[in-house]
């Protein structure tokens, strides 16, 4: 059975839903909106707790949604008119309506790189020199800092297999220039670094749109440095990488997840979760308030301090691999030294604005849209 017909074995109801005749079908569609529309109050209906609290009406939404997608893959066709659907919609926004408005979003602190330098001292119980996991441990958290990753991106999701077109395998670590064959450097002001490239697939792109985006991860110190420091991120992930790079050929290593567990799996989100709490509980910071994206939260907030709000922005959405250009600013914190500079320019604020200068002139909700 597929999906769809699982559902209509589930609840019987649904088999009132048909494939819509011809594209203007109306008769049809207002069937099926009717009977998406018993669904939308069947689930609104139902309380989702101890309390007797509704179903918030944006999940009433996407099941409905969902109930609406399964139908279309099954029949092959639309079960709802390009002009049908206004009742359902208006039965939808009705429900957020009563919701009211959104509650605040959980607390979920940022990893910053001051605190992966504390993890790297001695005095922390934090291991990072340990053969095996802990090497491996130290190495994912320093690469999800530099490159700004989601927890799902290093490997896989809970539940899933591992995929290497998805997940990072050993062939997307780049350590040589293609031009020479030699190990890639950067010139960063007037000193030569050592250069890694990691190519990141983002984990959002569900329908394999994007293609991998290279992410340069530079030496601390300079070609020549001879020293091992644990809190460059070139140097922990090199480490890694020289442990097992000759546990098996490279045609078969090349395809494996970099990233391993205990168990010898590709990490998941949830290894990724426990791996930050970790080092939030040595830190003995509250484990709770950080989660999986907590080094890509730390990542974004530390380039908005080393760059600034608008110098920053443009390489934060690209090496966070957003689609969206505002989203960035989910994740990177705004730090107590701007907000003072803001309240000190705000104390010392003059000047004329446009609208008084050119008089008729209004500015517009938007810039360049229609």
């Amino acid at each position: 059975l597929n999906k769809w017909e699982r559902l209509v074995t589930a609840c019987e109801p649904l088999r009132g839903m048909r494939k819509l005749r011809y594209e203007g079908d109306l008769d049809t569609s207002e069937q099926n909106e009717a009977v998406l529309l018993v669904a939308a109050e069947f689930i609104r209906s139902l309380p989702k707790n101890a309390l007797g609290d509704l179903v918030k009406g944006d999940t009433v939404s996407d099941t409905v949604s969902a109930l609406k997608v399964a139908a279309e893959e099954h029949y092959g066709r639309k079960v709802i008119c390009p002009t049908g659907g206004l009742l359902l919609a208006r039965a939808l926004q009705s429900m957020r309506r009563e919701d009211g408005p959104a509650g605040s979003r959980a607390l979920s602190m940022p990893m910053r790189q001051q605190h992966l330098q504390q993890l790297a001292q001695d005095s922390c119980p934090f291991d990072i020199h340990g053969p095996g996991w802990p090497r491996i441990r130290w190495a994912l958290l320093q690469t999800m800092h530099q490159a700004l990753m989601r927890g799902g991106e290093p490997g896989r999701v809970p539940r899933q297999p591992f995929r290497p077109a998805l997940g990072l395998c050993w062939q997307h670590f780049v350590w040589l220039d293609p031009a020479t064959l030699l190990p890639a450097t950067v010139r960063v002001g007037a000193e030569l670094h050592h250069l890694l490239i990691v190519q990141v697939r983002p984990i959002k792109d569900l329908k394999g749109k994007h293609k991998r985006a290279p992410i340069p991860i530079a030496s601390k110190h300079p070609v020549g440095y001879c020293g091992f420091d644990p809190t460059c991120p070139y140097a922990a992930i090199a480490r890694s990488w020289a442990d097992r790079v000759d546990s098996a050929p490279w045609a078969q290593l090349k395809s494996e997840p970099f990233f391993t567990g205990i168990d010898g799996l590709a990490v998941t989100t949830d290894i990724v979760s426990a791996a930050v709490r970790q080092a939030a509980t040595a830190l003995r910071l509250e484990p709770t308030a950080f989660n999986a994206s907590a080094l890509r939260r730390g990542g974004a907030t530390d380039l908005r301090a080393a760059l600034g709000t608008a110098g920053g922005k443009q390489l934060i959405v690209q090496r966070g691999r957003w689609c969206e250009t505002d989203v960035d600013d989910i994740y990177s914190r705004a730090s107590l030294e701007e907000h003072a500079g803001a309240s000190l320019a705000l104390a010392s604020a003059c000047g004329t604005s446009l609208e008084t200068a050119a008089p008729g002139w209004v500015q517009p909700t938007h810039f360049g849209r229609s």
